[in-house]
């Protein structure tokens, strides 16, 4: 007969991505009591691994740019601030949209430089300088903000969990959580395929599979899993300058530098919004 095990904590931490490591490292630090990390799979599994990794603060409201700008001076300085390699890379970013949207781009730069964020306005000579391989047209106006820039996502994810583990939080891998655990009124712990694990509070950190755990309390979150389409493309061979991130939201698109010579590329449109998958068995290629 199989022992199944009985696990008690003070905080339980559902998905290996970088939220759930990063909130494992910063409770460790905090040395809240007992930190156990549950990941069905492998670290940054999940969209973490995925990720674009774009690092920015143009965002259009006050709350989501200021903490995009409290998040990038964590990424700047992270050897210091977490532990392990560095991960940032600074670019900067055009940001591109259409003459008519002109006022919306004003009012979110106007929202930003409030905040102390580096962003303007600026010409299609401006960008060209930028970027030589840059070219805006006549309809078209930018935006450059200076301090943006991408990251290593699954070294994040990496180093995170080396933190907590450095601090004692426990990362155990090849854990599913199956079941909350509801007892008077209050979540009381989680069944998984290895056993109980009660806790005192419980962070679900499961992006698109958080709907599914909460759907038999009878919380509708209103999170679908999308198969968001991404390509990998050659730099031309006069591509001779490092480049930008960029956010083209005419032709709806975002790309960026990648490793070696080749750029990711993906849409900015959500059209995939409509078609939601099942995020344990879609195509990933």
């Amino acid at each position: 007969m199989e022992e199944r095990m009985n696990t008690t904590c003070d905080v339980l931490i559902v998905g290996g991505g970088v939220m759930g490591t990063s909130v494992a490292f910063h409770l460790a630090r905090r040395k809240v009591g007992r930190v156990v990390l549950l990941e069905k799979s492998h670290l940054a599994a999940g969209s973490s691994g995925k990720s674009g990794a774009i690092i920015r603060q143009h965002y259009s409201n006050v709350l989501t740019a200021a903490m995009a700008q409290k998040s990038l001076r964590v990424f700047e300085n992270f050897p210091d601030v977490v532990g392990g390699p560095v991960v940032f890379t600074h670019t900067g970013m055009a940001i591109v949209v259409n003459q008519r949207d002109l006022p919306g781009l004003e009012a979110n730069i106007a929202l930003q430089q409030g905040l102390g964020i580096r962003v303007n306005k600026i010409t299609a000579q401006e960008l060209t300088e930028l970027d030589p391989n840059a070219h805006l047209a006549d309809d078209e106006v930018a935006a450059f903000e200076s301090e943006a820039g991408f990251v290593e996502a699954v070294q994040v994810v990496a180093s995170f969990a080396d933190a907590a583990r450095q601090r004692k939080a426990d990362i155990r891998l090849g854990v599913e959580v199956r079941s909350l655990i509801v007892e008077k009124e209050r979540i009381a712990g989680v069944e998984t395929n290895e056993g109980t694990y009660h806790c005192r509070a419980l962070v679900l950190c499961t992006g698109p599979w958080a709907a599914a755990l909460l759907k038999p309390l009878r919380i509708d979150l209103p999170v679908r899993a999308c198969r968001t389409q991404v390509a990998l493309f050659r730099k031309p061979v006069d591509y001779t300058r490092r480049g930008l991130v960029y956010g083209d939201f005419v032709q709806q698109i975002y790309f960026k530098p990648t490793h070696g010579e080749m750029l990711h590329a993906g849409s900015l449109a959500g059209e995939e919004a409509e078609n939601p998958v099942n995020p344990d068995h879609y195509p990933e290629a």
